[in-house]
């Protein structure tokens, strides 16, 4: 399949990745401009290249089509953005776009003076990022597809199909907006008159943003284009076609009956009329049974998700399917998670068995660049061991609204450019007529986040005057400047007309290439003194040193450098602004001599530190090398601190007994003071009491009494009492499901979750009570009583978990494990005062537990804090132990949904909320206002329908497992509570057809994952808040009718899952968190929720939201 692998140096610029859909994943490469491509072994090969992001700014190089058309040429998937900009020439040859099929982010043309713009293949914009609208209104949409200061007589996409649905006698479309503004006016919206024949309108496939026309001309054709209201979006916007360009001869070929995007019968707009049985997906023709695979994108040749034309979400061996095979497999007897051999790496939309060169490993996907707190080892994405390297991309001038981009970075990948308009803020228009967004001014300290930076592959441009814009020590640690890219002066390094009175440069060692220019600054000293050959690498390059300060006024203003500093000059004032030194450098320091305390000699001319140890003198670095040590001694080091397996004596330290576990106070085996903290195995006397401590590895000889632990390196949580719902298998303990016929089953072994808890240490002391079957939300259980409220006993206390979430309010155990289908950890914890947490779905291993609904079901641990939560989590998941990280408020982004979350709330719940919301945003947490409109009706759409056919399938699974000698419909006989029973009877008597419960978890419930997704991404938040129930506890009322609240059994249901109920049914993680009490003293709680998979993130974000409310209330 023959290329050469490419240069290191090819590599720096614009990445081609060359993939194929069905062929090996070791014949994917990435290759160098223009693009390498594979040979396929079938029809579909894919090659892929990064787009760029350089929105509405103009492009930092002078040659776009150059840069264009090596970038694009042969490519068939845009992973990015297409930005098409800066194009002159109404002949140009833009035939190198024709493979483009599909592009990942968003389509721009952006002052682009051609005849004819054709994407004759573009048939799928993803909208996976969206360029913002050309100002600074956030309620504005963004865009999948902008066209802005063009005069394009034809931009034709014929490949881009409609489907839409037959409402009546006009066609209802989806997934599209257009946006258009007026030249001279503000942001208009108009109904569009125009239609098709027969009344149909047409739509194409973009999955997300909008479209927008900004001050541009022609595009006639356009007018032929009906464009729809988007109905899966809240904006609503239609394109008025009288601000097209209007002509005489600008009519569409004969062959088009529904529209054209130019001139031509190639230039047709495709329109495909869907039934409405496709709920908004494409379709290959008209009858209901000709839709497509809801996992399609741009259409199909039939209803097999391997009959896409391209795919929504992943494509595995020409298979569309919602997401690639995890690479990772739970090991029940490890309780660990093991590399799967049969997994793939997502790679863009597609899956591989392994991620093309040079793209890097992280969980199951390829990426080009590790996130944060990971670095790049062996092709694999790994936690750093303290501060992680992190490229960043150049972005063209820095100003207030894109230096934020290059916190924690040491690399910047281009060039670093100020200018006087960094500081003085943007305007909409710039010089050449360039749109940018808005931004306002930014203070020079806001560049000290650019103290992290190491190295500038290309160059540094600072054209810029700020009175508190003295030097550059923002960049004290960049040691490279490579010249890869040069100004127009052919310079690496340009400072022209600025207000600096030094440099400050104080770590640079090395320009790679490019002149160095530095004129007409004239405050500027230092710089004439600086032995710049010692600097440059490449002896042909020039020094242009003209019109900064005059040399005598820098010596009455006694700007000269430090006399520690050699003849090499400096870059400022002070002895740590030398090149190099007169006699000895103390790292960045340069000083007389090496007669400092702490301080040693090193050589003939350098000094250094002692080792923080070290109590005075030394004569080394290392801990070995002190005259005294500051603390204790071990061996011959210097430390700080004995170890768990030490006790000091007079500053040393000395070792523990073996027999010990977790530290001693001294040398004996016996527990106590002058022995162990704690033992690996315990010698108990005739009186049960411990006598001393035995080695690992004893075997406890046979009548004598021992307490033996297993490795304690596995016990993280070591001696933690948790109450399991009783719905959870555990080894020799019943399990009755909160129903009576079930109270003779004992599980022989235990659940892969309990297994985990107690490979972990914990002690599992029994099972709680619970609402029958897992289907109630009070606990009301008429077989074995009602759980009753820790804080109220005539209260309810929330379900199905209840008896779990008592326990743990009470202190009876430390904490608890429940099971969650649509909020039975979160309801219970919220009207409880402890906290509740929901995984993601798949996240804990499945196994041993009854189940109300296996594709929602999962257990959900719950505690008296969020990191005593996380513990758990992260035993359950099997995950490496951890530390919750600690997150700084301001550094948090939550989302608050109104509508629906917000309303039909209790006076004191809605009181209490709007309180927290206060607390959390004085404390720097940024609150977004944003709904999730199609999130209500999707959830009803999925989550009973979905409950309703498993519940009888799980049920009779329960009864084959446990070997019950009864019929499915005498086990519903046999359920006491009413409420419990009249509802599983009426879903026997009415089952849900296998049709109805397929559309709801295929159809619905992807469309509900999706709308989560684009709630987070589009509106850039890390989660959403809200209350987790709208309510405090209600009475318990009596066994007859258990779950009543306001007369209607049902409405107590409908009411406490409201808000619990959506995140369930599309698998996000949730959580609740105590906000408090009412005036009768009952717990009120807020829930979180975040990006599926976000588990750990949302922990944190939960741990530091709980903490701020216990700083609230002085706790």
């Amino acid at each position: 399949m023959g290329a050469s692998p490419p240069t290191a140096r090819a590599v720096t610029g614009a990445l081609l990745l060359a993939a194929l859909c069905h062929a090996s994943p070791a014949s994917l490469i990435i290759g160098t401009t223009p693009p390498v491509v594979v040979t396929p072994t079938d029809a579909h090969s894919v090659s892929v290249c990064q787009g760029t992001s350089y929105g509405l700014s103009r492009p930092p190089r002078e040659n776009t089509y150059v840069d264009l058309k090596r970038r694009y040429s042969n490519c068939t998937l845009v992973d990015g953005n297409l930005e098409l900009t800066w194009l002159r020439g109404r002949d140009l040859d833009l035939s190198f776009l024709r493979d483009i099929r599909e592009v990942t982010g968003y389509v721009l043309l952006d002052h682009v003076t051609a005849s004819r713009v054709r994407l004759p293949s573009l048939s799928l914009i993803r909208g996976t990022s969206l360029l913002p609208p050309p100002t600074q209104d956030s309620q504005r949409p963004r865009f999948g597809l902008l066209v802005a200061h063009a005069h394009v007589e034809a931009l034709e996409m014929p490949a881009l199909e409609g489907h839409c649905i037959a409402q009546g006698t006009t066609l209802a479309c989806k997934n599209i907006h257009l946006y258009i503004r007026y030249v001279t006016g503000g942001w208009r919206k108009e109904e569009n008159s125009l239609g098709f024949p027969h009344g149909r309108k047409a739509c194409i496939e973009i999955l997300a943003g909008s479209v927008g026309v900004f001050n541009s001309t022609g595009l006639c054709h356009w007018r032929s284009v009906d464009w729809s209201r988007i109905t899966s979006h809240e904006e609503e916007s239609l394109i008025n076609p009288n601000n097209l360009e209007s002509s005489s001869n600008c009519t569409c070929d004969p062959l088009c009956s529904s529209g054209c995007w130019g001139e031509g019968g190639d230039s047709c707009l495709s329109l495909e009329a869907c039934s409405p049985e496709c709920h908004g997906f494409p379709c290959f023709g008209t009858r209901p049974e000709e839709c497509c695979h809801p996992f399609c994108a741009a259409g199909c040749t039939g209803p097999s998700s391997r009959e896409c034309r391209a795919c929504r979400f992943f494509s595995d061996d020409g298979e569309c399917v919602l997401e690639c095979p995890s690479v990772f497999q739970y090991n029940v007897t490890t309780s660990s998670w093991d590399t799967d051999p049969q997994g793939k790496y997502s790679f863009v939309n597609m899956c591989v068995e392994d991620c093309p060169t040079p793209l890097l490993k992280e969980g199951g996907t390829c990426v080009r660049e590790c996130s944060q707190g990971k670095r790049e080892q062996e092709g694999v994405c790994v936690p750093c061991e303290g501060p992680c390297p992190r490229v960043c991309h150049g972005v063209g001038v820095v100003h207030a609204g894109n230096v934020h981009l290059f916190e924690g970075c040491t690399t910047i990948q281009g060039s670093l450019i100020l200018s006087n308009a960094s500081f003085s803020g943007y305007d909409k228009t710039m010089p050449h007529d360039t749109v940018i967004q808005g931004y306002p001014a930014m203070d020079p300290k806001e560049l000290e986040i650019l103290s992290t930076v190491e190295e500038v592959t290309g160059y540094i441009d600072i054209r810029a005057s700020h009175p508190r814009l003295a030097n550059l020590s923002f960049l004290r640690n960049l040691e490279v400047i490579g010249g890869e890219s040069l100004t127009e002066h052919s310079s690496s390094v340009l400072i022209t007309g600025t207000s600096l009175e030094n440099l400050g440069l104080t770590s640079l060692r090395t320009v790679k290439a490019g002149h160095i220019r530095i004129t007409d600054n004239t405050n500027l000293c230092y710089v004439e003194n600086v032995r710049w050959g010692k600097i440059i690498e490449d002896s042909e390059e020039r020094v242009h040193l003209m019109n900064n300060a005059e040399g005598g006024s820098c010596t009455a203003a006694s700007s000269v450098c430090h006399e520690a500093c050699s003849d090499d000059g400096c870059w400022g004032p002070g002895q740590d602004q030398c090149l190099s030194c007169k006699n000895f450098r103390l790292h960045s320091t340069c000083v007389e001599n090496c007669n400092i305390s702490r301080v040693f000699q090193v050589n003939s001319n350098t000094c250094d530190f002692c080792h923080e140890e070290c109590e005075e003198r030394c004569y080394g670095l290392d801990s070995d090398q002190c005259e005294r040590c500051k603390h204790v001694e071990r061996g011959s080091n210097c430390v700080r601190e004995c170890s768990p397996e030490e006790f000091e004596d007079n500053g040393v330290c000395l070792p523990c007994h073996s027999s010990c576990i977790h530290g001693c106070s001294g040398p004996n085996n016996i527990m106590g003071e002058g022995g162990c903290t704690k033992c690996a195995k315990y010698g108990i006397n005739d009186n049960l009491e411990v006598t001393h401590c035995l080695p690992h590895g004893f075997h406890c000889p046979e009548g004598d009494f021992f307490d033996c632990l297993g490795d304690t390196d596995e016990l993280r949580l070591y001696g933690m009492t948790i109450a399991m719902k009783d719905n959870v298998d555990v080894a020799n303990m019943p399990h009755t499901a909160g129903h009576r016929m079930l109270s003779n089953y004992v599980p022989k072994e235990d659940a892969p979750i309990s297994s985990s808890l107690k490979k972990a240490g914990a002690i599992i002391l029994g099972k709680a009570n619970m609402h029958e079957l897992a289907y109630g939300v009070t606990s009301s259980n008429a077989a074995f009583g009602p759980v009753r409220n820790a804080f109220n006993s005539s209260k309810f206390a929330g379900g199905s978990s209840g008896g779990t979430a008592t326990a743990v309010a009470l202190g009876l155990a430390d904490a608890g494990v429940g099971s969650d289908t649509g909020g039975s950890s979160r309801i219970p914890a919220a009207v409880s005062g402890i906290v509740g947490f929901r995984p993601s779905t798949g996240r804990y291993p499945p196994g041993g537990m009854t189940h109300l609904s296996w594709t929602r079901d999962t257990a959900g641990p719950m505690a008296r804090d969020v990191r005593t939560v996380a513990a758990l989590d992260a035993v359950l998941a099997g995950s490496a132990f951890s530390e919750l990280p600690t997150i700084n408020p301001s550094d948090i982004r939550l989302g608050v949904p109104r509508t629906h979350f917000y309303q039909n709330l209790s006076h004191d719940v809605s009181g209490r909320m709007e309180e927290v919301l206060k607390i959390l945003s004085a404390e720097g947490i940024e609150l977004v206002e944003a709904d999730m409109h199609r999130v209500p009706r999707l959830t009803e759409l999925t989550g009973f329908p979905v409950i309703f056919y498993e519940c009888l399938v799980a049920f009779q699974q329960l009864l084959n497992r446990t070997n019950l000698p009864v019929t499915l419909n005498e086990f519903v006989d046999g359920i006491s509570s009413p409420d419990v029973k009249n509802i599983v009877k009426s879903i026997l008597s009415d089952p849900v057809p296998e049709e109805k419960y397929r559309q709801s978890l295929h159809h619905y419930r992807l469309l509900l994952k999706e709308a989560f997704r684009e709630y987070f991404d589009l509106n850039r938040v890390d989660a959403a808040i809200f209350p987790s129930v709208p309510a405090p506890a209600g009475d318990v009322v009596g066994r007859e009718d258990p779950a009543v609240l306001g007369g209607d059994p049902m409405a107590t249901v409908a009411t406490y899952i409201r808000n619990t109920d959506p995140s369930s049914n599309a698998g996000v993680p949730s959580l609740a968190i105590p906000m408090g009490v009412n005036g009768e003293g009952l717990p009120m709680a807020l829930q979180i929720e975040g990006p599926e998979g976000s588990d750990r993130e949302l922990l944190a974000i939960g741990a530091a939201i709980e903490g701020i409310l216990l700083k609230s209330r002085g706790v």
